[in-house]
């Protein structure tokens, strides 16, 4: 199936003639080998919409319009997050933006942006999320000088107030608003990206770290400081397994000013990044809440098998009213070696409300058991934070 008649196939349910007079139209955006992704105010994409580029005047069908709009609404609808910029809590409004892969060989990526402060490009095979250019109006200027324009006269004061927008414009223009860039390597492993990134800042850069291990998203970071003076630069680097012997780079740049401002936006951003595997069949596509239980249960059986108890804690609901357990076997004879670990009830996971319950599995085999199947049980609930298990248990 070619990939434009995958897309609409996806999307389902619409009228053969409305199938054969968009594949016709052929102007569907796109970059190198994969469609680039952008959610709007109506619905939030993992998808391309191929009737965004239709030649002027052309008008997009209704039905096919509904289609679209519920479908990506259903795998990354708008959401707000929770964060805490400059020490004060804000819930702010994100939108998906992202890459669909077109082939089994092909990895593609969401990533919730604050689209209100934030815009969406591609240079190449590079995207790019950066600060929108600041306004300063008139409005602003009157309303932040109010004591020193009150006695001026009309004519110097609009002399003022034109200076005054002039010079805190000059002034937003040449501020870095920073940036996030995201790319991907093929052939290469986490790791070796992580070791050639650090060598590669350590040449520039006065105080880069250690390649630490990173949750959300899951993988490898690690930070470079150009200096410590305030207009300095700050480096954040993620590193992603893309699932494919190849690798996501996620690059945060902000300066040491801007830590509590938009490095917090940026955290909040990068935290909601999740790999997309190419996906032949609509129902093989899991719902934003289903890959967020998904990645939250993959650390949490890692933690749980590997004896990491507080690691464990970290994804538990609160107050959790069981006892905090990691896996010791089934029995006295202990712990064997664990292999065919397998998630089971994800696929008919929608979009649910905050107070809402999920249960998923795990079925794996115990070398001490090997003659059985064992089954770790989890179920999720999901609060105001995003989803958290209360409660998992072991059944053999």
């Amino acid at each position: 199936m070619k990939p434009d008649e995958r897309l609409l196939a996806l999307i389902g349910n619409i009228p053969d003639e409305m199938l054969d007079e968009a594949l016709n139209i052929k102007k569907i955006c796109s970059t190198g080998r994969k469609r680039v992704l952008y959610v709007s105010v109506a619905a939030a994409c993992i998808l391309v919409l191929f009737m965004r580029f239709v030649p002027a005047g052309q008008v997009m069908a209704a039905q096919i319009r509904e289609h679209v709009e519920h479908l990506l609404e259903e795998l990354f609808p708008p959401k707000d997050l929770s964060l805490i910029v400059e020490g004060i809590k804000e819930n702010i409004s994100h939108e998906a933006y992202g890459e669909l892969p077109e082939e089994a060989q092909e990895a593609g990526f969401a990533i919730y942006v604050d689209t209100d402060s934030y815009e969406m490009t591609q240079e190449a095979d590079c995207h790019i999320i950066r600060g929108k250019r600041m306004i300063y109006t008139r409005e602003d200027a009157i309303r932040d000088n109010a004591v020193l324009l009150a006695d001026l006269p009309e004519k110097e004061k609009e002399q003022k107030i034109q200076e005054i927008v002039q010079e805190r414009q000059a002034f937003y223009d040449k501020f870095p608003t920073g940036e996030i860039r995201i790319t991907q390597a093929q052939a290469v492993s986490v790791e070796d990206a992580a070791s050639e990134m650090k060598q590669e800042l350590s040449e520039h850069d006065v105080n880069v770290s250690d390649i630490i291990v990173s949750e959300f998203p899951k993988g490898l970071y690690l930070r470079a400081e150009e200096g410590t003076a305030w207009d300095c630069e700050v480096k954040e680097v993620y590193f992603v397994d893309n699932g494919l012997g190849g690798v996501f780079v996620i690059t945060a740049s902000y300066i040491v000013e801007a830590e509590e401002g938009t490095g917090a936006r940026f955290h909040s951003m990068i935290e909601t990044f999740r790999v997309l595997a190419y996906a032949e069949n609509p129902e093989e596509t899991l719902s934003e809440d289903a890959q967020e239980i998904k990645s939250i249960a993959e650390n949490f059986v890692a933690a749980y098998f590997g004896g990491n108890t507080d690691a464990v804690q970290r994804y538990l609901s609160s107050p959790y009213e069981w006892d905090i357990e990691v896996y010791k076997g089934l029995d006295a004879t202990g712990a064997g070696t664990i292999s065919g670990l397998t998630l089971k009830g994800l696929a008919d996971t929608g979009i649910k409300e905050i107070g809402s319950t999920h249960v998923i599995s795990f079925e794996f085999r115990d070398s001490n058991h090997e003659d059985m199947f064992l089954y770790l049980t989890i179920e999720f609930i999901k609060q105001e934070d995003g989803w958290k298990i209360q409660f998992y248990g072991l059944e053999g």
